[in-house]
């Protein structure tokens, strides 16, 4: 049967302090930064998972792992992660994204999305486009919405929000501009 999520996480966490600092520990971040992500929102309720080596393996509902259609999720040497849904035994015909390591929980959004795993996807984008918000806050980046004057942290915002622009651009979803500061004005 499946894991639960905070034991998920834990697992990852360990392999990641047992692996060399390489491309490779960076893809384990990746498969982290999921799994925390997972655990930490509504869809840790919705979505069941196991690991398999270095891979996280989830699907639907609650049963016997690899009984029936499930996502792959693998850490690549390159620093990559791969998703592969496995819904047929014939390679070829697998759904197959790779990804840098940063995207892993966009990429799995846009999965979740497409196959329509969950209801009301609409609701994860947002919150992770407020964690990012959150993360800017966090940094200094922002203070009650709008950025301070120091140059570092304007830039360091725009970085993240290139990021998310990026990652949302390539999902085909579109974010109404964002007034940070009266002088600047950042366009998702």
């Amino acid at each position: 049967m499946s894991k639960s999520w905070s034991d998920i996480l834990d697992y990852y966490r360990q392999r990641r302090a047992s692996v060399p600092v390489s491309p490779f520990h960076g893809a384990l971040g990746g498969i982290e930064q999921l799994a925390a992500y997972i655990e930490g929102s509504p869809l840790k309720s919705g979505l069941f998972g196991w690991t398999s080596m270095f891979d996280l393996c989830i699907q639907q509902g609650d049963h016997e792992p690899y009984s029936g259609p499930y996502l792959r999720i693998s850490p690549l040497h390159s620093g990559d992660v791969e998703f592969r849904y496995v819904d047929t035994f014939v390679k070829n015909r697998q759904w197959y994204r790779q990804v840098p390591s940063e995207v892993t929980v966009e990429r799995l959004i846009g999965f979740l999305d497409q196959l329509h795993w969950v209801s009301k996807l609409s609701d994860f984008r947002t919150t992770y486009r407020f964690s990012l918000l959150n993360e800017m806050q966090q940094i200094g980046c922002i203070e009650y919405g709008e950025f301070g004057d120091d140059k570092s942290a304007l830039l360091r915002a725009r970085e993240l929000l290139d990021d998310f622009d990026k990652v949302t651009i390539y999902q085909g979803l579109r974010i109404v501009g964002l007034i940070v500061h009266p002088k600047h004005e950042i366009r998702a």
